[in-house]
């Protein structure tokens, strides 16, 4: 079952997100394979309450791309993952939102401590990423965080694909670093 909401213009004040949210924290759509949120202005403060125990485990894509989340959002999120939340992810969508390196340190945290396991995509690029978050998913990676991962999209330049720490754990690990 996949549910693409991409710019559907899902508004928090209109009550719409919180009834999807609710949806979702409830288990109605518990065989949901493929969830996609693209370009709807969200945080994640609603989401990740719904990702507390079993509700989405058979999720494999999420795509958060073009929303609103910022350094808290990706903190609560990071906070739900290593709780064991989306732990069948194969492809995590998050590119063109507002965190930075704060959040991408929360998110790599998770990652280094076992979250994400499955998770074989992720998508980072045009966001606020500075040295410190590169530096922690390089570091996280080098941990064997994110232990399946294959493909890493991230910005071009000295904080994305020529970041150098980041370049070499991607190397060693085989995974394809892309903008």
């Amino acid at each position: 079952l996949n549910l693409d909401m991409s710019e559907c213009r899902l508004s928090e004040s209109e009550g719409e997100v919180p009834i999807l949210f609710d949806a979702l924290a409830a288990g109605v759509l518990e065989q949901l394979k493929s969830l996609d949120l693209g370009h709807n202005n969200l945080a994640t403060a609603n989401l990740t309450d719904s990702l507390s125990g079993t509700a989405l485990a058979n999720l494999d894509t999420l795509r958060l791309h073009g929303n609103m989340i910022g350094d808290v959002d990706m903190a609560s999120l990071a906070s739900a993952v290593a709780r064991g939340a989306l732990a069948n992810l194969v492809v995590l969508v998050l590119n063109s939102n507002t965190f930075g390196s704060e959040g991408m340190k929360a998110l790599s945290s998770a990652a280094a401590g076992g979250a994400l396991a499955s998770l074989k995509e992720l998508h980072l690029q045009n966001n606020q990423i500075g040295e410190a978050g590169c530096t922690a998913l390089a570091e996280a990676l080098g941990q064997g965080g994110l232990g399946s991962l294959e493909a890493l999209y991230v910005d071009d330049g000295p904080l994305g694909t020529e970041h150098m720490q980041l370049k070499a754990a991607c190397h060693v690990r085989g995974v394809h670093l892309q903008c």
